[in-house]
């Protein structure tokens, strides 16, 4: 469940995608961390709205020998387990989020999480047009266009916790902008020293004093 006061929160640059997402998707029901649920939709849930399928492999393979137990709600998955089920959910969303925006390694930490977070609801990988908003880099336009959404809509109106996440989401696209990429700098073509080319000789001469004497010049 959302933490009822995400709208006075705001995240920090350094938060981890796990914290910023468990502060809007919490850990299951109010008062009931880590048990299994039924969602709004009536679909079996755990942790950090991870869908449970028939005979699930991952859960099974965190919760071990108390898989039964955990899936019927008996029993709760522990904050690690938890943790280690939303790693495993969050990596196809993180490498969906870099195939629909072209330069998500270049963004900020914070808009990472953002753009993150709404694909793992869906509510973003349902907007193209806020992803065509964010690839050109209009990112005001894309945090207008992110609550241009029906389900934004119900949610206001019914007071449920999706309008304050999305509210959050669409803070952070707002001030959002690419991070700065420092640029390549060229290595400098190194100049030979400059030598000084050997006096040439130009023949012997005679001095006044009537001694022979080699003429030398400087080459040009």
């Amino acid at each position: 469940m959302a933490d009822p006061r995400l709208k006075k929160s705001r995240p920090t640059q350094a938060q981890s995608l796990y914290d910023y997402i468990v502060r809007s998707e919490g850990r299951g029901k109010e008062g009931r961390p880590g048990y299994a649920y039924k969602d709004h939709k009536g679909n079996l849930t755990i942790g950090v709205g991870h869908l449970v399928t028939a005979n699930d492999p991952v859960l099974k393979r965190i919760a071990g020998g108390n898989y039964d137990a955990i899936r019927s709600g008996r029993m709760p998955l522990s904050n690690k387990q938890m943790q280690q089920l939303f790693d495993h959910d969050s990596q196809s969303k993180i490498k969906l989020a870099k195939r629909k925006i072209k330069n998500f390694d270049n963004l900020s930490k914070s808009m990472q999480n953002a753009v993150v977070d709404g694909f793992f609801r869906g509510d973003l990988s349902g907007s193209p047009k806020t992803l065509k908003l964010i690839n050109i880099g209009d990112f005001k336009g894309a945090a207008i266009e992110y609550l241009n959404n029906n389900e934004y809509r119900k949610s206001k109106k019914d007071k449920t916790g999706v309008a304050p996440r999305m509210e959050r989401n669409a803070a952070i696209f707002k001030l959002a902008s690419p991070a700065t990429v420092k640029p390549s700098i060229p290595s400098r073509r190194t100049i030979p020293p400059v030598t000084k080319r050997p006096l040439l000789s130009e023949g012997v001469v005679k001095g006044s004093d009537g001694q022979s004497y080699f003429r030398i010049r400087k080459s040009r």
